[in-house]
């Protein structure tokens, strides 16, 4: 009997010679006439000298997988991942070259050859989509470029399966500190070879991810450095120093205190603001401050939730610091400036792609919705816009054309001219702010200090403008009830949402039995009054941001392939109702 490592060169000339390898060295330039005198082998007999193995083996060892071999893998990857759904198109091409890392060319040939393969359809030139069926024919292209021998020395393979281990730690499905399953349980898991494991845990362990645990590894916790303890956040305010803070920023506040408190850092929260004349930063107190640099000071992370050009400004100030700088953006629709495009700044995103609404499309498909309402009271915003084209997208992939009605204002007041353009024909405000101060003073004293002390604030600018927005609201709901065949109304947010269901209610249309309703954000309103709601795994986001600030080896290529952006969950809670299909 031959030694067992005799049996190598035999084995790969077997998976050399399968059909789809073959095919796919052919179409993408796998073979060429200078290497012809070995490939006019062929590999169609497994005996022969071992001279022949021999030069079978050097050829393998010698030939890795091209580029296009690579665009295949991961385009095919990230259709098994339903990062494109089965009937979506995909990007175009500049930006699925960008997306994949590779050039337009080079992606035209790996989109040529899936489309050969009967996995997309489309032409040259043109958007590719999603075939049905393409799921397993993808795992077919998987399973023959990647066998247990090849795993080891072919590139590509493992830096899928690392980026789904990283997602699903980012996802917190592995938590930090806590031992992750054996290396056996991972290998069924993730559908790989040991080695090929071994390689994606070993790079994730040279990022700062995880750590070797036993005969494992487990998820590291975010450790600050001794000589620094200070993480700087910076946020829109007014020019009063009061920060803007939508439930959705509140939450992600409240997660980033939680994480430097675990990582025992503080954080130092300020505003940036701007007048007709420039931009200033105010401190906690309310009065204006310079942008704080300190030794003892490890990074800053920027929430943009509008973009103004005093975000570029406050980009250009972080530039000159020369430290860690993740930014989120919550709004889309802006391009990074160049002096902000290098290796101190990190690009997250959440709540603007279509990929929660996708989402939230399937689950309403599930539940048996086939006809619903899309509600926004802010359609002008790319967030809320893409939100309608990811629901569209997965009902027309299901066949179901015209399941979404779009109900929307395309150009709502802006929210501070409310008192201003409104007043006058609300309320007489001057009257009511009278009546008020006199039964105030008619009431005892320690009844007095309970009361609102700044009532002539909140009036003209918490409570006008929320009445505003109802009153401009309500006609979209009300013209969402006319159709009868709507079953499920869509959200743009949980404070819409509370309000429509405040409306269903006067209207005595029960939830979930006659309307179901699901909104996004999943804030502590959406709790309390029950709602479903998509969560946009914001605890992940913050740990994200804050790992980056703090771990200078983790891996970024947001300038490269866009914002990195966490995959969310619905929480089903008593407003979502099962439909009969």
């Amino acid at each position: 009997m031959l030694p067992r490592a005799l049996f190598i060169p035999v084995f790969v000339a077997h998976q050399l010679n399968t059909p789809g390898i073959r095919h796919l060295r052919a179409s993408t330039g796998g073979e060429n006439s200078s290497s012809q005198a070995h490939t006019n082998l062929r590999y169609t007999t497994l005996a022969g000298s071992l001279r022949r193995c021999v030069v079978i083996y050097f050829y393998f060892m010698s030939h890795p997988l091209t580029a296009v071999q690579k665009t295949v893998l991961s385009l095919c990857d990230r259709i098994c991942r339903e990062e494109y759904p089965v009937g979506s198109l995909l990007p175009n091409v500049k930006e699925l070259a960008a997306a994949s890392g590779v050039s337009v060319p080079t992606l035209g040939k790996a989109t040529r050859f899936l489309a050969g393969r009967e996995i997309l359809d489309g032409a040259a030139g043109k958007r590719f989509g999603v075939r049905e069926g393409s799921h397993s024919q993808c795992r077919e292209i998987i399973n023959e470029l990647h066998s247990d021998f090849a795993d080891q020395n072919i590139a590509g393979y493992w830096e899928l399966v690392k980026n789904r281990i990283k997602q699903d730690i980012l996802q917190g499905k592995y938590k930090a500190g806590r031992p992750m399953p054996s290396l056996k349980e991972l290998t069924a898991a993730y559908e790989t070879s040991f080695r090929t494991l071994k390689k994606a845990l070993s790079h994730l362990q040279g990022e700062g991810l995880i750590a070797p645990h036993k005969k494992s590894f487990c998820v590291k916790r975010i450790v600050a450095d001794p000589r620094a303890n200070k993480v700087v956040f910076i946020m829109l305010a007014d020019k009063y120093g009061r920060f803007q803070l939508g439930s959705l920023n509140q939450d992600y506040l409240r997660n980033l205190e939680l994480e430097c408190s675990n990582a025992r850092l503080t954080a130092e929260i300020i505003g940036h603001s701007s007048n007709t004349e420039d931009l200033f930063f105010l401190g906690a107190n309310g009065k204006k401050c310079v942008l704080p640099e300190s030794e003892f000071i490890l990074g800053y992370i920027f929430l943009v939730v509008a973009y103004t050009r005093a975000v570029d400004t406050v980009l250009a100030e972080l530039a000159q610091l020369r430290k860690p700088i993740a930014v989120l953006d919550i709004t889309g629709g802006w391009r990074v400036p160049p002096y902000a495009c290098n290796r101190h700044f990190g690009y997250f995103s959440a709540a603007v792609s279509p990929r929660s609404a996708r989402n939230v499309a399937r689950y309403l498909l599930a539940c048996g919705h086939r006809r619903c309402a899309y509600i926004s009271a802010f359609h002008q915003a790319l967030w809320s816009q893409n939100r309608l084209s990811g629901l569209r997208e997965i009902y027309a992939s299901a066949g179901i054309e015209g399941g979404i009605k779009a109900y929307t204002l395309d150009h709502p007041p802006r929210y501070y001219r409310f008192y201003f353009e409104e007043k006058h024909s609300l309320w007489k405000y001057d009257q009511l702010k009278q009546a008020y101060e006199q039964w105030k003073r008619s009431i005892p004293g320690f009844l007095q200090q309970q009361l609102d002390p700044h009532f002539s604030f909140t009036l003209p600018e918490r409570i006008i403008p929320e009445a505003v927005m109802r009153g401009k609201i309500e006609p979209l709901f009300e013209a969402a009830v006319q159709d009868k065949n709507v079953t499920a109304w869509i959200v743009c947010n949980d404070d819409i949402a509370a309000w429509a269901l405040d409306y269903l209610q006067m209207r005595d249309l029960e939830v979930p039995r006659r309307i179901s309703v699901i909104a996004f954000d999943d804030t502590l309103q959406a709790q309390r009054i029950g709602l479903t709601s998509y969560n946009f795994n914001m605890a992940a986001m913050t740990h994200l941001m804050l790992n980056f600030v703090l771990n200078r080896r983790m891996d970024n290529r947001a300038l490269a392939s866009g914002p990195t952006e966490i995959e969310g969950t619905i929480i089903e809670r008593t407003t979502v109702a099962n439909k009969a299909v």
